[in-house]
């Protein structure tokens, strides 16, 4: 706000009293959208939110559900490459299908759509810029952790994924 962009802030988690809530209230704009919460929905907002606005300098935080369990239901079912990935309980003899739903839950299609969007958005400068808040643990080990919020980090929670796409415009430019 304070170097002259509209901000927005666009979640499709509830909020939850943690720190990513109080930075929200930060945005100008703030939109959580309820369910079935497919980060698609986050792009359509955002979209929306382009169409309304008359400001040339636009900020989005496009906040992610991502690959959070349960991951079945974080992609529309055609999203579903990956089989058999049935909802099943935490064990190790049902590894083989929270892999399957989890990797068909990875924001891939997501960010790219968002950057064919902002591609399509001829002659402005954009940028995205995606980082993963934290990894998971898929009882990778003999550990048998699962998740990502236990007491010591493991690996496989500590390393993320990370993106950055800029337009054309904004390369030449900046």
């Amino acid at each position: 706000n304070e170097a002259g962009f509209d901000t927005w802030f666009i979640s499709n988690q509830s909020p939850q009293g943690a720190m990513i809530d109080h930075l929200a209230h930060d945005a100008r704009h703030v939109i959580y959208i309820r369910s079935p919460r497919h980060d698609t929905q986050l792009l359509d907002e955002m979209r929306k939110a382009l169409e309304r606005s008359t400001s040339q300098k636009l900020l989005f935080v496009l906040h992610c559900y991502g690959s959070h369990f349960s991951y079945h239901q974080r992609y529309p079912r055609e999203f579903a490459h990956f089989q058999p990935d049935n909802d099943v309980a935490i064990a190790r003899q049902h590894r083989p299908m929270l892999v399957n739903a989890y990797d068909n839950s990875i924001t891939d299609y997501f960010l790219a759509q968002t950057i064919d969007y902002l591609r399509s958005l001829k002659g402005t400068s954009s940028a995205l810029l995606y980082c993963a808040d934290h990894g998971e643990d898929l009882i990778d080990d003999d550990r048998e952790r699962f998740l990502h919020a236990s007491p010591t980090t493991t690996a496989y929670q500590l390393y993320v994924a990370s993106l950055a796409w800029f337009s054309e415009d904004y390369r030449t430019h900046f």
